[in-house]
C-alpha cells in the first residue's frame, strides 16, 4: 500500500514537471515581428504559418511537419500573432518564423534541450539585423 502511494506521488510530480509551460522571449531582432513572448505548444499541433506555407507550396502539411520535426520537441507560438519557433531535425536548427510562415532567423541546436538557444542566430533572406536574443523562462517567473 505504501509503495502505491509513493509511486502515485512520484507519477504526479513527474507529470506536473512535464506539464510546466515554458515561455520564450525574443528581443533585439531587427525584424520587429520576431520580438515578443512565445508560449510552449504541443509537438502534435502544427503552427498556422507553417500550414500556410505548405498549402501555398502544395505540400501535405501533416507529412511535412512529421518530416521536419521529431514529434517530441515542443514549439513556441507568439502570444499576439502567429509567429512561431520550432526545431527542424532536417538541418538541426531552431527556426524563428514570421506569422506568415516564412523563416526569419535560424540557430544551430547545441543540445537536446526543448527550447531554442539564446544566441547564435543568422538572418535569412528578408530578415533584418540586429540578430535576436532568446531567453527561455518558466511561465511562473513572469
Amino acid at each position: 500500500m505504501h509503495y502505491r502511494v509513493l509511486l502515485s506521488t512520484l507519477t504526479l510530480l513527474l507529470l506536473s514537471n512535464l506539464a510546466m509551460a515554458l515561455k520564450v522571449v525574443v528581443s533585439k531582432a531587427g525584424t520587429a515581428c520576431a520580438n515578443g513572448i512565445y508560449m510552449q505548444q504541443s509537438p502534435s499541433l502544427i503552427p498556422a504559418g507553417f500550414a500556410k506555407v505548405c498549402r501555398k507550396s502544395r505540400w501535405n502539411t501533416e507529412d511535412m511537419w512529421a518530416q521536419l520535426t521529431n514529434g517530441k520537441t515542443p514549439w513556441y507560438l507568439k502570444e499576439d500573432d502567429d509567429a512561431y519557433i520550432y526545431y527542424n531535425v532536417g538541418d538541426n536548427k531552431w527556426w524563428i518564423d514570421a506569422p506568415e510562415g516564412h523563416g526569419l532567423y535560424t540557430s544551430v541546436a547545441l543540445n537536446d534541450d526543448p527550447f531554442p538557444p539564446s544566441r547564435g542566430y543568422e538572418e535569412l533572406g528578408g530578415a533584418d539585423l540586429p540578430l535576436p536574443e532568446v531567453v527561455s523562462i518558466d511561465s511562473n517567473e513572469m
